[in-house]
């Protein structure tokens, strides 16, 4: 944990326009239109204390939409580093990082969090405001000119042997070229016994037209009934996902998808990338895995689905 914080300081120290600050750091861009910060604190996690590194952009409100609840749910489908919030009439973006005793991968967690430090409040910006002008966000697209190839292509092998180690491990798990797809039952049964599933996919082969080539997962919950306010989800399992400490890193972000009796709740998140890994791979499917039974074992009523909104806050 201590060489998390090191390394992330040693890097921040030396770009410009970066201050120090008692918890972390702070930055601002275009004469104070987006700021961030990034915050280390120490929370209680269900065993023991949890640092957790907590980055949030705030924008000012004056340059972007005016949006609702549900424009910030479908908002989220395209948001990297974290999740987009409406607090007071502003918006921000959010994501939160824990970290752990002896982190076994310190040096990509670091880099992790100062690339999102340096980018997530210019990509939500413009991600924000291209709701009112397309120019501006294909002009802020060609300036950040991101990787649109990878530099190493992950192997088919890699997504082949993730699926298999978790298949012995008792999940279902399958591999296809570039893909990799995990169902996970919700209420004992799973589609295939006429249950439900909450299915998870991740691909190395769709780029993010502002962050270029990176991981894309996403965790599908089956299709609301009409009388589930999507959006009212959407900003409380946001909310829980940064809340408790001893979850998986916060990175993505629980939108909605569809609409009527079609809408779906889908959490999504993108890590940008250039050289694949199937540690990385692995990783990612792991923290989707643990979100889905999350959902099963605190929000889902087999045979109902979502519980009411209301017991769930």
């Amino acid at each position: 944990m201590k060489d998390v914080i090191q390394l992330v300081e040693e890097h921040l120290l030396s770009f410009d326009g970066t201050q120090k600050t008692e918890t972390g750091f702070h930055q601002a861009m275009a004469d104070e239109a987006i700021v961030t910060e990034l915050i280390f604190r120490t929370e209680a996690g269900s065993s023991a204390p949890v640092t957790v590194a907590t980055i949030e952009s705030r924008f000012t409100p004056d340059l972007t939409p005016d949006f609702s609840a549900e424009r910030i749910a479908r908002l989220n489908r395209r948001s990297v580093h974290g999740a987009f919030f409406l607090m007071d009439g502003q918006l921000g973006c959010r994501l939160a990082f824990p970290l752990r005793e002896q982190e076994q991968d310190a040096g990509w967690i670091a880099e992790y969090l100062v690339t999102a430090f340096r980018l997530q409040g210019l990509l939500g910006f413009v991600t924000a405001r291209a709701e009112v002008s397309k120019a501006e966000f294909l002009a802020a697209r060609d300036d950040l000119d991101p990787p649109r190839q990878w530099a190493t292509p992950l192997a088919d092998t890699a997504f082949e042997g993730v699926a298999r180690r978790l298949e012995e491990e008792g999940q279902v798990a399958r591999a296809h070229p570039g893909w990799l797809y995990i169902p996970v039952a919700l209420d004992g049964l799973g589609m295939l016994q006429g249950g439900d599933d909450a299915v998870i996919n991740i691909t190395t082969g769709i780029e993010h037209p502002l962050a270029g080539t990176g991981y894309l997962a996403t965790l599908t919950l089956p299709p609301l009934p009409l009388w589930q306010p999507g959006d009212a989800w959407c900003a409380v399992l946001n909310e829980l996902d940064r809340e408790i400490p001893d979850f998986p890193p916060g990175l993505g972000a629980w939108a909605l998808r569809g609409g009527g009796g079609g809408a779906e709740i889908v959490y999504g998140l993108f890590i940008p990338a250039e050289e694949g890994s199937a540690t990385m791979l692995d990783r990612i499917a792991r923290w989707m895995i643990w979100r889905a039974e999350w959902i099963r074992d605190t929000h889902w009523e087999p045979g109902t689905g979502l519980m009411p909104l209301n017991e769930a806050e």
